[in-house]
């Protein structure tokens, strides 16, 4: 039992940090995404840079909702081990 909590423990901190790295990676491609589009309004940017911008920026959101859904799992595992 305490092997299983120490474990849970230890999978919800490296949940949170990965959690954590996909934010910043997040937030990266919507910086990126913006810029794209003000660039395409000004005609410096194509539409086929703005979609595969938009995309990345896409998958990042999807990658960062894993991860929030990985720390919530982990979080579970770690009360339940708990009891």
């Amino acid at each position: 039992m305490l092997n299983e909590l120490h474990n849970a423990r230890l999978q919800m901190q490296v949940s949170r940090e990965s959690a954590g790295a996909q934010r910043e990676n997040m937030e990266v491609a919507e910086k990126s995404y913006r810029q794209g589009v003000m660039l395409y309004h000004k005609g410096l940017y194509s539409i086929t840079d703005l979609l595969d911008t938009e995309k990345s920026y896409r998958e990042a959101q999807a990658a960062y909702t894993y991860e929030l859904v990985n720390c919530f799992k982990a979080e579970l595992k770690e009360r339940w081990a708990g009891c």
